[in-house]
């Protein structure tokens, strides 16, 4: 709950590279879960599939901003980098 109140503080869409270079990595990742559990029914990636597509839902938003650190360590700490 706490990370969840901490994450609403950030904007993802913020269109300065310098603001989403300091967005904290957990914090994309709590923002990308929520974003996917809407679609799904309240659930987090379980299968194999789904993490797959997880995966790819990460990096469609974000794929010019994937230089910056805190989506490459957001992605490869959970083990969804580029295959």
């Amino acid at each position: 709950m706490y990370t969840h109140r901490f994450a609403e503080g950030f904007d993802l869409n913020v269109q300065d590279p310098v603001a989403h270079k300091h967005i904290p990595y957990v914090v994309i990742l709590v923002k990308m879960a929520d974003e996917w559990a809407k679609s799904h029914g309240g659930r987090l990636p379980s299968t194999r599939e789904e993490k797959k597509e997880f995966k790819v839902c990460c990096y469609k938003p974000f794929h010019l901003l994937l230089f910056y650190s805190s989506y490459v360590l957001a992605l490869d700490v959970n083990n969804v980098g580029p295959s």
